[in-house]
């Protein structure tokens, strides 16, 4: 039976067996269950797209841009035949990589050079689902007078707000750039997922998230003290937030706020499991019904900012690890690590990021936050660490005929072996120093990404 619609990862399979010569087209026809002329067209349409590059001929630099243009549609054909979902800033960063290696110093990865190489292959950004909220827009107005007279009595600095959030910790972004062609496949949603609450002030003062796992004592917890990842980690059947779980949180930070003498407003949904009775440092208030959209300062964009940072470190993770399927490299990631990235995430979240979210939701200084602002706030986080790591999977697909160049390639690509065989160690030998190795392995990936040239030098000196 003949297959009319074949994925992008099929269409870019049959691509490079053609152009290596590896079999006819017959024989992929055959192979893919085609006609023979279904693999013609695929033929000329990627080889089309591989000659759409600049075309002022009369620049004397129009050739190197035309082969820049080929190499970085190529490697963007490569990253999305793997599922690994690329964005703009991604695809900047890895268009300034190949210039360097081919010494195009004069080349400017612009947004202008973006906006171009997109409309030349004809990709778009796309979503794979979405979820709509409803929001009881006449609460607001008889909500935010209540509030404004709360405020009279607490400072900035004693106002909080604490919220849950699902994060499924093995799931990876759906957006991705594609070509016309791609079928916009990804990989299957990680359905494993844990509970977190945040909490943080109206100033930007952050607790330490409470994570919610099913499993009492996972088997990677075993002789790790967790307290070091600064993250609370509790059970529940189902892990989710139950009563008891949020009137023990809620009594800890309690008896926090009697210590320091202070007194709070916290502020929350009206979700089953905050039916709690007062605490004496804390005056629960809640938002009505279907408002947190409109009057939650988490929801404004706190909680996203947390998530895109978690979403950098997991891909950043799976891009350093670099299995045969992505699927093969979620795996490897445990609760453990999760706990981390969780940490790291919530320690990213900027003062700033909050006090905008907070000013956001109850309009402080008299003006909201638009839109554009909003989102705009999102896309300075997202994937700062993927562009930056993103070269280490392509370093050694960029031809390039400088030995120097190709050797520190090489350097880069045994580091990450060796991070896994030294975090293997420690789990086996020494678990109790685990927060310390990954805090090691954060500062050399981040030194990397701040210097390039330090490759070779951490490379050396990791395999003495």
């Amino acid at each position: 039976m003949m297959k009319n619609n074949l994925s992008f990862q099929d269409k870019y399979e049959i691509f490079q067996k053609l152009k290596n010569k590896e079999k006819s087209q017959r024989q992929l026809a055959e192979d893919f269950a085609t006609s023979k002329s279904k693999i013609q067209r695929i033929k000329a349409e990627f080889e089309r797209r591989m000659d759409s590059g600049p075309n002022d001929s009369q620049h004397p630099e129009a050739s190197r841009s035309h082969d820049l243009d080929n190499q970085v549609f190529e490697m963007f054909q490569r990253l999305r035949s793997k599922n690994y979902p690329l964005n703009g800033p991604t695809l900047k960063r890895i268009a300034l990589k190949i210039a360097n290696k081919m010494q195009y110093s004069s080349f400017k990865a612009s947004n202008g050079w973006l906006e171009k190489f997109k409309a030349r292959h004809q990709l778009s950004f796309k979503v794979l689902s979405g979820e709509l909220k409803s929001a009881n827009y006449s609460a607001v107005t008889s909500f935010k007078k209540v509030f404004d007279d709360k405020m009279k009595k607490y400072a900035s600095s004693d106002v909080y707000n604490c919220d849950e959030t699902s994060l499924y910790y093995r799931s990876i972004s759906k957006k991705s750039f594609v070509s016309i062609e791609d079928n916009c496949k990804g990989i299957k949603t990680k359905k494993d997922r844990v509970t977190l609450l945040l909490c943080c002030s109206m100033i930007g003062d952050k607790k330490q998230p409470f994570i919610i796992g099913k499993y009492k004592n996972p088997r990677c917890f075993k002789n790790v003290d967790i307290k070091k990842f600064n993250v609370k980690y509790v059970h529940s059947t189902n892990a989710w937030m139950n009563q008891i779980l949020f009137k023990n949180w809620l009594a800890e930070f309690n008896q926090e706020m009697r210590l320091e003498n202070r007194h709070i407003l916290l502020i929350m949904d009206n979700a089953p499991s905050h039916a709690i009775e007062e605490f004496s440092n804390i005056e629960m208030f809640y938002l009505p019904k279907n408002t947190t959209s409109l009057l939650q300062p988490l929801d404004m964009g706190i909680i996203k900012a947390f998530k895109n940072y978690y979403q950098n470190s997991l891909i950043q993770r799976l891009i350093e690890i670099e299995k045969d399927s992505i699927d093969a490299s979620i795996n490897d990631v445990d609760m453990l690590e999760t706990l981390f990235l969780c940490s790291n995430a919530w320690e990213s979240v900027t003062i700033d990021t909050i006090k905008n979210c907070f000013e956001k939701a109850f309009n402080f200084s008299g003006h909201y936050i638009t839109e554009n602002s909003s989102m705009e706030l999102s896309d300075n986080v997202i994937n700062k660490e993927i562009e930056s790591m993103a070269k280490d999977v392509f370093e050694d697909d960029v031809e390039d005929e400088d030995e120097e160049d190709l050797h520190d390639g090489i350097q880069l690509s045994n580091i990450f072996p060796i991070m896994n065989d030294m975090k293997n160690y420690v789990m086996k030998f020494n678990v109790e120093n685990i927060w310390d190795f990954y805090q090691f392995k954060d500062n050399i990936l981040k030194a990397l990404v701040k210097k390039h040239a330090l490759g070779s030098k951490i490379t050396h000196y990791l395999n003495k």
